[in-house]
């Protein structure tokens, strides 16, 4: 039997109670995401309440270094205005970090790589934007779709162009998270299944797919981690769009 790569993005249902007909089933990807969850949340209370009975250093040094790249990125993109959005855009990132590297983890899924969840997240962020822009501006909302200076023989075309690309931002966004999750993941199991037929060829060779896959999983981290970076940054760029017009 030959397998494809993309196994790997196959979902596995899980059935903890089935009674009259009514089950109670989880799919490998929400017990994924609810471990991340539980993850974050214990670090979160980790950091915040037993910090002072035991300090977990490098965890504490990391929070604290994810802290104030966030809060930087925020103060230079919105100004002072920006620190209200900093829990959620601190979680977010945080979040976000965690289920792209989940897929590093043996039998887990990478959530990401799935664009049912990457267009999720994106449109729901999206629409908070719209939200906030036009709670701001009111009708001055739909000035994003006629920039300034714009001529007016022109406007028609402009409209259309500026809706559409405004549409296609939350689209643009899962589409670059999932497929740069997919690719990084499918080109490990590929090397991986090749290694595994170098290392049944003998011994000598065992050294060489042992590296290939080594600096493919530091590469495949490095990915995870700048698509959360990008996303959030993306995120605040469009945030201030939004509050702040053209």
């Amino acid at each position: 039997m030959v397998f494809s790569p993309l196994d790997q993005f196959n979902l596995t249902t899980f059935y903890f109670l089935s009674y009259s007909g009514i089950s109670l089933a989880f799919t490998s990807l929400i017990i994924t995401t609810f471990f991340a969850t539980s993850f974050i949340l214990v670090i979160f209370f980790s950091f915040t309440t037993i910090d002072k009975v035991f300090r977990v250093t490098p965890i504490e040094n990391l929070l604290k270094f994810i802290y104030r790249f966030i809060l930087n990125l925020l103060i230079e993109s919105l100004g002072l205005k920006g620190q209200r959005f900093f829990p959620f855009f601190f979680t977010f990132f945080t979040f976000m970090l965690i289920l792209n590297l989940s897929g590093l983890i043996p039998y887990h899924h990478t959530v990401s790589s799935h664009f049912v969840n990457a267009i999720s997240f994106s449109v729901g962020l999206f629409l908070g934007l719209w939200l906030i822009s036009f709670y701001t501006h009111k009708l001055r909302f739909f000035s994003l779709f006629f920039p300034k200076g714009s001529p007016i023989i022109l406007a028609p075309l402009i409209i259309i162009i500026e809706f559409v690309s405004f549409l296609s931002r939350p689209v643009s966004l899962a589409v670059r998270l999932c497929a740069n999750m997919i690719s990084g993941h499918v080109l490990i199991k590929i090397l991986c299944s090749f290694g595994w037929v170098l290392i049944t060829q003998g011994l000598f060779f065992m050294l060489i797919p042992m590296i290939i896959v080594s600096v493919l999983a530091a590469l495949e981290f490095g990915i995870g981690l700048l698509q959360s970076y990008v996303f959030t940054v993306l995120l605040t760029i469009y945030l201030k769009e939004a509050m702040y017009l053209h």
